[in-house]
């Protein structure tokens, strides 16, 4: 039988967490590891479990929750949209984060169509949200600094028109995850 290849990803950074990522990264190749068997993979989300990595996502993993197939079914059916690694921002220098507020006096189809082409274009925008209140679209960057932030707002001038844009630099960052909570399944 040949080995299972899985890639696992932990949101929470803790110390046993990383030294079991640690642990399994030597037994293969970058961020794979190989699974021999099941009761290898049992043995490595048992050791995980009083850290904070879900407990329903290893009820998922386990053979008893419906085995690594779940996980097939479950990327089959888009509840697991994919499968990403979390880089560190600092170590590919894109550590300062700004929130750019942004408004329009153009509230149209075609406007709406340049600007999502337009945000959609730049490497360093996260996220973009169509917002209520005050506020039309709230953008998250990730960069290495104020210069770089400038040339971003050159470039989004650029490409479209806006009427007022204002931006807020995180002085610390208290939460981020990409966790989401599974307390509201159905």
């Amino acid at each position: 039988m040949e080995p299972n290849l899985l890639k696992i990803l932990l949101i929470e950074n803790d110390a046993d967490s990383t030294r079991l990522i640690k642990d399994l990264l030597r037994q293969g190749r970058g961020a794979e590891f190989e699974l021999t068997s099941v009761a290898e993979l049992e043995s490595g989300l048992a050791r995980l479990a009083d850290t904070p990595f879900d407990l329903v996502l290893m009820d998922l993993l386990l053979p008893d929750g419906g085995g690594l197939g779940n996980i097939n079914r479950l990327q089959a059916d888009g509840v697991i949209r994919a499968r990403v690694a979390l880089l560190d921002r600092r170590a590919l220098n894109a550590s300062v984060t700004v929130f750019v507020a942004v408004r329009t006096a153009q509230h149209n189809a075609q406007w709406l169509t340049r600007f999502a082409k337009a945000v959609a274009s730049f490497p360093e925008v996260m996220d973009c949200y169509r917002m209520s209140g005050e506020i039309d679209y709230l953008i998250r960057l990730a960069l290495p600094d104020i210069d770089a932030y400038d040339a971003f707002y050159k470039r989004l001038i650029g490409k479209i028109e806006l009427s007022d844009v204002t931006s807020m630099f995180a002085m610390e960052e208290i939460k981020s995850t990409t966790r989401l909570p599974l307390s509201y399944l159905p």
